[in-house]
């Protein structure tokens, strides 16, 4: 088993409440870094959301889970409460439930990692990874996604180092 596949069998098995808290500490980092890249700030939700729902896209499906997940990132996109169907039909509306059709989000996290330091870079992949786990299983597609992310970017660190870091601290 690689050291790639040993990480996401932790994600996989990370304690729900261990999960919960690592998702959401480096999702509010991540925002706040990536709102200050932008003229508005409000774009940084609207790049955090397409990072995430491409991740969640790698097996074309938005579950339960997924849904309950980002319903907080769901509902200030839509700027109201949402239910499971309108997760659903924001995931449709973006085309995320057609296969590669997280390749342009692929484009803009070149565009993007060009402009952020590593360790914003690291957060990135790591709360895509944890999104793809989200539902207690990461997919062969979901770990092509994360790969596909990672092998462009020619990180000084290894992201899977970095990540397994944070994982221990858990």
């Amino acid at each position: 088993m690689s050291s790639f596949d040993t990480l996401c069998k932790n994600i996989e098995e990370m304690d729900p409440d261990k999960f919960a808290q690592l998702f959401n500490e480096k999702s509010v980092a991540v925002i706040s870094k990536l709102s200050s890249l932008t003229a508005d700030g409000k774009d940084g939700v609207s790049i955090y959301m397409e990072f995430i729902l491409a991740s969640v896209s790698a097996d074309g499906k938005l579950s339960p889970n997924e849904y309950l997940l980002l319903k907080p990132v769901f509902d200030r996109m839509a700027e109201k409460d949402t239910s499971y169907e309108d997760g659903v039909a924001i995931f449709n509306a973006m085309g995320l439930n057609k296969p590669g059709a997280y390749q342009k989000v692929v484009d803009l996290m070149a565009d993007i990692f060009g402009m952020v330091d590593e360790d914003l870079k690291d957060d990135i992949i790591l709360i895509c990874l944890l999104v793809c786990g989200i539902d207690g299983e990461i997919t062969e597609d979901e770990k092509k996604w994360i790969k596909q992310l990672i092998e462009p970017l020619q990180l000084e660190i290894d992201p899977m180092e970095y990540i397994n870091g944070f994982l221990d601290k858990a």
